[in-house]
C-alpha cells in the first residue's frame, strides 16, 4: 500500500464497508475524498471530467445525504460530473432526488453461506459442472501466502491469467485492473490443479461490514476442464460455512435496464447498453452467475450527477473503464 491515508481508509472500511466492492477502495489507483460532514470518505477514480465512484460513500448509512451533498458541492466547484456505480437500493432511494439520474445495471447475487447448497432442479447445472471438473481430475487447493509468497505458484497463476486475457480480451471489464498479488495480505486465493498444474483460480477479498467475501477475480485457462470455476466457488462456500463467514458474492452481475429514463437520455443509455453488451459479453456473464441461484439477488444501480445522459456523457462513461 502506497497511499498515505491507507490506515484511515482501512479503519473506515472495516467500520462502514457494506458494499461488495468497498475493500477495493483501499487500492492505490483510487482517490479518497475525505468527508468533513460525517466520518468516512468517498472513493473515486478520475476520468475525463468524470469522477467514477465505486459504491456508496464509506460512512454511516444515515449520513448518506449529507455526504453526497458535500461531494456534489465539491464536483460543482471543480467542474466535474460524477457517476456512482454498483450502488444498492437504499443508497439510491436516499439520494436520487439530489440531482441524479439512475439506471438499474444488474443484480448482486448474495450467497448465504450457512444455508446455500446447489440442490434440486435449480442446482442441477452447477452440480453437473462441478462433477465434470472432478471427473477430469481437478483438485482445489488454497494458496496460503501468510508466510511469504510462493513465486513459482504466482508465476503459474499469472500465466493462466495471461492466457485467459488473450482469449477473452476482458481486461477492460476489470474496473480497478487485474492486480492479482497486490495487497495479498487482504486476500485469499483458491486454485484448481489438474495433473499438478494450476488451471483456474479465484481471488477473494473481504467485505468487512457483512462478514463476507467478494470473489474479485475468477480466471480459468482456456484449456481448463469445464466446471472448474463452479468447483472452486462451491469449495469457497463450504470453507466459509465451516469457518463462520456469512456471505459471498461475485459482485455486480450486469443486466442493464433503462426503462426509468425517457427522451434523449433513454436513447443514449440504450446505445450504451448495446456497446457494453458487445464489448464485455454481459449476457454470458450474467447467465453464468445466475445459474447458481444464489440466496438473494440485490438490485445494483448506476447514478449520474448531474442528471441526464447525453452522447458526451456516454463517451466519458465508456472511456472511464
Amino acid at each position: 500500500m502506497t497511499v498515505p491515508d491507507y490506515s484511515t481508509r482501512l479503519a473506515h472500511t472495516k467500520k462502514f464497508g457494506i458494499n461488495s466492492f468497498s475493500t477495493l477502495l483501499l487500492y492505490d489507483d483510487v482517490t479518497a475524498f475525505p468527508l468533513t460532514s460525517t466520518e468516512g470518505f468517498i472513493g473515486y477514480r478520475n476520468g475525463r471530467q468524470l469522477l467514477v465512484v465505486f459504491g456508496e460513500p464509506i460512512c454511516d448509512p444515515k449520513d448518506y445525504r449529507v455526504a453526497i451533498q458535500e461531494f456534489n458541492a465539491f464536483c460543482k466547484t471543480k467542474g466535474y460530473q460524477s457517476i456512482f456505480i454498483c450502488c444498492g437500493e437504499k443508497f439510491k432511494n436516499e439520494v436520487e432526488d439530489l440531482g441524479f439520474s439512475s439506471i438499474r445495471i444488474g443484480e448482486d447475487f448474495i450467497f448465504d453461506t450457512a444455508s446455500y447448497a446447489p440442490k434440486g432442479d435449480k442446482g442441477k447445472m452447477v452440480r453437473l459442472a462441478r462433477n465434470h471438473a472432478l471427473r477430469a481430475g481437478a483438485v482445489v487447493k488454497e494458496y496460503d501466502c501468510s508466510k511469504g509468497p510462493d513465486l513459482d505458484l504466482e508465476r503459474e497463476l499469472t500465466e493462466v491469467s495471461v492466457r485467459w486475457l488473450k482469449k477473452t480480451a476482458r481486461f477492460k471489464a476489470h474496473i480497478l485492473g487485474l492486480n492479482l498479488f497486490d495487497h495479498r495480505e487482504l486476500k485469499r486465493y483458491f486454485y484448481a490443479e489438474v495433473g499438478g498444474k494450476p488451471v483456474a483460480f479465484i481471488t477473494c477479498i473481504p467485505i468487512y461490514g457483512r462478514d463476507g467475501v467478494l470473489l474479485e477475480d475468477a480466471i480459468r485457462d482456456p484449456h481448463a476442464p469445464y466446471g472448474v470455476i463452479e468447483l472452486i466457488t462451491l469449495t469457497i462456500i463450504d470453507d466459509l460455512k465451516l469457518h463462520g463467514g456469512k456471505m459471498l458474492t461475485f459482485g455486480i452481475s450486469p443486466r442493464l435496464d433503462v426503462t426509468t429514463l425517457s427522451g434523449p437520455s433513454r436513447f443514449v443509455a440504450n446505445v450504451g447498453v448495446q456497446v457494453a453488451n458487445k464489448v464485455f459479453n454481459l449476457h454470458k456473464l450474467y447467465h453464468f452467475r445466475n445459474k447458481f441461484h444464489a440466496t438473494v439477488a440485490e438490485p445494483s444501480y448506476l447514478l449520474k450527477y448531474p442528471e441526464g445522459f447525453g452522447l458526451l456523457d456516454l463517451a466519458r462513461i465508456l472511456t472511464s473503464f
